[in-house]
């Protein structure tokens, strides 16, 4: 079975941010759609790794020749 979703530390190292900046994103209301399953400091955060390859495609910048 293929993984679908990410945690947030498989994301921010993929990304090369650190998981601080995801968590600032997310209180923000910006950055990657994310699953939050549970509430509070418990909380389980999860992305999609469909959505995280779009944001990937949606940054990515093709020089001209």
């Amino acid at each position: 079975m293929e993984k679908r979703y990410l945690t947030e530390k498989e994301v921010a190292e993929i990304l090369r941010v650190t998981p601080w900046k995801l968590q600032e994103d997310r209180s923000k209301k910006r950055g990657l759609p994310y699953i939050k399953l549970g509430k509070g400091k418990n909380a389980k955060v999860l992305y999609d790794i469909r959505a995280v390859e779009e944001y990937l495609k949606k940054h990515t910048v093709i020089p001209e020749e």
